[in-house]
């Protein structure tokens, strides 16, 4: 039993996360979750991987919140479903929030399925689920912890050299440069000085992607423009 009145609990951290497979370490893992964990008392915890100040987290914390909700990957067959409807089995290649890999073109958006999933899975909870369990705001802290700065970098959330130096501290001035191949589709090039190769990375929400557009859940439309669905 976890000692928790939180209907969940997801630790964010720096840490990289890896399977163990076999004798094989596979470190492509980004969070872990428990299926439908939400309010169950041994499994209300989850795990999402980040790197700090580049918003990584947020596409894997909404995709393992999904899945303790009762959503499984897109491609396979639902646990929860809504009584006397067909189950449907959605497409992973269309690259929604729960496809198995993330970073998809609709990466910022559920699929009918996973939202079908989630709905069965709240008819289900108990009633105590849904009662507030603490009115108490968390902020940060005014004072820092012993041996930690806040590092604040105002106004550089959607600056791409800035972000890409953050993802890749190791190489030595890194740029973020927009390609016409890319850009459209809210994602830029990381290159690193002296490499013969700039990786593709997923932009964040508000970083320009042409000529008055920005990203908004991977999607590049003018302001007003982009999807309002879950």
């Amino acid at each position: 039993m976890i000692s928790t009145t939180a209907d969940i609990v997801v630790l964010i951290t720096a840490l990289d996360l890896a399977d163990m497979i076999g004798n094989t370490v596979e470190n492509s893992v980004l969070g872990i979750a428990y299926l439908g964990a939400v309010c169950h008392l041994s499994l209300r915890a989850a795990l999402a991987e980040d790197h700090a100040y580049t918003f990584a987290t947020v596409g894997v914390t909404a995709h393992e919140l999904a899945h303790a909700l009762g959503s499984v990957h897109d491609g396979d067959v639902p646990i929860f479903a809504t009584l006397g409807k067909q189950p449907k089995i959605c497409d992973p290649s269309n690259g929604n929030t729960m496809a198995p890999t993330a970073g998809g073109k609709n990466f910022g958006v559920f699929s009918e399925c996973s939202l079908d999933q989630m709905s069965s899975f709240a008819g289900i909870l108990a009633e105590a689920c849904f009662k507030l369990a603490s009115s108490k705001n968390y902020t940060m802290p005014e004072k820092t912890f012993q041996g930690k700065v806040w590092e604040f970098f105002t106004h550089k959330s959607t600056n791409k050299t800035f972000y890409c130096r953050s993802l890749y501290p190791q190489f030595r001035d890194v740029t973020g440069v927009d390609h016409k191949d890319y850009a459209h589709r809210c994602k830029l090039l990381c290159c690193p000085a002296l490499q013969n190769k700039c990786f593709i990375h997923d932009m964040t929400d508000g970083m320009t992607c042409g000529y008055g557009k920005v990203c908004i859940r991977h999607v590049c439309a003018r302001p007003g423009g982009h999807p309002t669905a879950p």
